[in-house]
């Protein structure tokens, strides 16, 4: 794929990893269009950005927000080529004192949320002839950890996502990458019993999908797992 010209929507797109994708796709000459539930944290991370960029508040668990989302997005850009699931949400704690609420919001938002979003998409991403849909899982959605029960749960619903996404994008023309990351450097791991030095850094998730989307037509990688180096 061609980026230069080439339009995205990044969600949880104001800081950490979706930030560092929307760098990556702004730098390769990409219209990009993040959204998150904080105004004025969008605002900060495109005036950093110096792009072409769009800040969208959008919450998406809600559907009319996702789809506002995406119709400003086209009618702002003309056109979407890229989807890039990344809006995440973490709680912690033993199944036995998790609290329903918290289990809910988890999965409302990394399981539902990307439904959402890549249903709005998937007409406009058609169209597009090579659309692409990234959706940032985690090592999690491969293995199971204690106390991450609610987390683990919604990124194995997002595998199964993915590869059932997959299967009905081969007909349109429509890509399906998985990104599996272990530790990240991000606000959500700063109390993770892990050194930041030991961590993945958001800008080699931001670089392995930009080197997904150049890939000849042909060329399509289910999953990406990426772990940190042994200390």
């Amino acid at each position: 794929m061609q980026l230069s010209g080439k339009v995205a929507i990044v969600t949880g797109g104001g800081s950490g990893i979706g930030l560092a994708i929307a760098h990556a796709f702004v730098d390769a000459g990409m219209g990009v269009a993040i959204c998150g539930r904080d105004q004025s944290r969008l605002e900060r991370a495109a005036e950093e950005l110096h792009g072409n960029v769009i800040p969208v508040a959008c919450d998406v668990t809600d559907e009319n927000q996702v789809s506002a989302l995406v119709e400003l997005a086209v009618t702002r850009f003309g056109h979407l080529d890229v989807l890039v699931n990344n809006a995440g949400k973490a709680a912690f704690g033993n199944v036995a004192d998790l609290a329903v609420e918290r289990w809910d919001r988890v999965q409302a938002v990394n399981v539902r949320g990307a439904f959402l979003c890549a249903r709005a998409a998937w007409p406009h991403l058609t169209a597009a002839g090579e659309g692409y849909v990234f959706n940032i899982s985690s090592i999690a959605g491969k293995e199971g950890f204690g106390g991450a029960a609610a987390y683990a749960t919604s990124k194995h619903a997002l595998m199964g996502f993915s590869e059932s996404l997959r299967e009905e994008g081969i007909p349109v023309g429509i890509k399906v990458s998985a990104i599996c990351p272990g530790y990240v450097d991000t606000a959500m791991t700063a109390k993770a019993d892990v050194p930041p030095e030991a961590m993945i850094r958001p800008h080699d998730i931001a670089a392995t999908c930009v080197y997904l989307l150049g890939l000849s037509p042909m060329a399509c990688v289910p999953e990406v797992v990426m772990r940190r180096m042994a200390l």
